[in-house]
């Protein structure tokens, strides 16, 4: 073992060579271990670091493997959320363990710890959506480890997800309580043409952030969606889309392109490339919960706008891959687009009610 004692300082420094990705030897030293068993146990956590070993611990595993390889992969605003989901709720419960030793057994009783928990914003329980995001998170390592670097199996899809996507309820207004919605927010014109252009056109929150002025061809009647809108520390930022799919141009009815050119006739000296609605997501979602409870109707989130946007167009007729490729969904994964689209509350008395006429037109014809 590369482990030597130094007789002044009466401690152990660990010194080996090691070749780094570019094929290049260099010398790798530590020093200042109380005993030879400090030194073996750090050259041996490093050397399994350093191969990506799963017999390291799952802190490390994160913070030196995963991350480094992950991280460039995904935009800075997701990756933000990413990375506050670990610091909370994951690493500070796995981290001292060594990642192939996390049995199924360990993970409920950390899926029970998160759902007794409040979150400290609110002081309530996290909301179900939430913590299959957080569930998720430790998934994608097991996964990341098992597909990598040899882990035998990943314990979290032998338990199971702690949020469940069907108990996660969407609220999802129909086109009735849209438009008592949208009458009260009359009374606040920029929200008012904020929340049309998101429930005529299914555009996501972010992109309805991130539009300008010029994304706006008014002789086309399109709207371009390009960008999207998000906040981190602090700052505002303007990046690419979620995905490949959400670069599109969606056709926009005649009463939208009027009520956008009534809007952009309201803006103090609009400039092509600034941004139209200069909100936050959280404007957004304070201007929602005041309008729905003026108008009387379930509160409901600002992402559920777009569910209802998908319902309706269904409802309409329209197929399940026009409506994908008008919300920026994936035409290959329309398992995605279904999860946007539910039936209206009256959907099943309409069904009774045509079935009904469907009956009686047939009697009428076997009468004759």
């Amino acid at each position: 073992m590369p482990v030597y004692r130094d007789e002044k300082t009466e401690t152990y420094r660990v010194q080996f060579k090691e070749k780094d990705i570019k094929g290049k030897i260099h010398c790798v030293h530590k020093r200042g271990f109380k005993t030879r068993r400090e030194a073996v146990a750090w050259e041996h956590e490093y050397k399994n670091v350093k191969s990506g070993s799963v017999r390291t611990t799952f802190e490390k595993f994160v913070k030196e493997i995963y991350i480094p390889q992950m991280k460039p992969r995904l935009k800075p605003g997701t990756w933000a959320t990413k990375t506050n989901m670990l610091e909370k709720h994951i690493i500070p419960y796995f981290g001292f363990k060594r990642i192939n030793e996390i049995e199924p057994d360990e993970i409920i009783r950390w899926q029970n710890e998160m759902m007794r928990i409040r979150n400290p914003k609110t002081g309530k329980p996290y909301t179900k959506s939430y913590l299959q995001s957080v569930n998720n998170q430790l998934t994608a390592i097991f996964s990341f480890a098992v597909k990598f670097y040899k882990l035998p199996s990943n314990p979290a899809h032998i338990v199971g997800n702690m949020g469940n996507e069907d108990e996660i309820s969407t609220v999802c207004w129909n086109l009735s309580q849209y438009k008592k919605f949208s009458e009260v927010m009359m009374d606040d014109p920029i929200y008012y043409y904020a929340f049309q252009i998101l429930f005529w056109t299914g555009i996501r929150e972010g992109e309805l952030l991130a539009l300008q002025f010029k994304d706006i061809d008014f002789k086309k009647k399109t709207l371009t969606v390009n960008k999207t809108y998000y906040r981190l520390n602090g700052e505002d930022i303007i990046g690419t889309p979620k995905t490949k799919q959400s670069y599109r141009t969606i056709t926009l009815p005649d009463f939208l392109v009027d009520e956008i050119k009534d809007y952009k006739n309201m803006v103090y000296k609009p400039n092509d490339s600034d941004r139209m609605f200069n909100l936050s997501k959280s404007t957004l979602t304070r201007a929602l919960k005041c309008g729905a409870k003026k108008a009387g109707l379930p509160e409901c989130r600002v992402h559920d706008i777009r569910h209802a946007a998908a319902s309706l167009l269904l409802e309409s007729g329209y197929s399940i891959p026009a409506i994908a490729a008008r919300l920026g969904h994936s035409p290959v994964n329309v398992a995605v687009t279904y999860r946007y689209v539910h039936a209206s509350p009256t959907a099943q008395e309409d069904i009774a009610r045509n079935l009904d006429v469907l009956a009686k037109e047939e009697k009428d014809v076997c009468k004759e």
